[in-house]
């Protein structure tokens, strides 16, 4: 077993994550924050984001992802942030954002997804706002 931030994971997923995520992701108490890069949410680099962030979410109940470096997402990089939504929602687990950029604020308003995700303006507000009972289980 190898550890991320001070969890644990198997050398299966530790072998599936890539290099950037393991930069950007960090683990706070039982809560994975994973910082998306300026550019992972747009035509161009959306796949590689779903395809490289999935293990990390399967893992995970909870979840926070820090948009505070995305400038702009397109209809592309919605759906990625459905897509893991989804993912974390199967896993029985909780998804929040948090520190989108007024442009994003403004596209999330746009297309209705503010109604859709939890959003917080910081990275400590999205924490505490995890109910303390919560006992969720990492498997990582």
């Amino acid at each position: 077993m190898q550890e991320l931030n001070g969890q644990r994971m198997n050398d299966e997923l530790k072998e599936s994550i890539k290099p950037y995520l393991l930069d950007c992701s960090r683990f706070m108490d039982d809560i994975l924050l994973i910082e998306i890069p300026d550019d992972a949410l747009n035509t161009f680099d959306y796949r590689e984001l779903r395809r490289d962030i999935g293990p990390l979410l399967q893992a995970s109940k909870k979840v926070i992802l820090d948009l505070g470096l995305v400038e702009f997402v397109d209809s592309s990089g919605c759906g990625t942030l459905m897509s893991c939504l989804r993912k974390v929602k199967m896993n029985d687990g909780i998804l929040k954002i948090c520190n989108l950029t007024p442009q994003v604020t403004e596209i999330f308003r746009l297309i209705q997804l503010h109604t859709v995700f939890d959003i917080y303006d910081s990275v400590e507000e999205a924490v505490s706002s995890f109910d303390c009972n919560d006992q969720f289980e990492i498997k990582i």
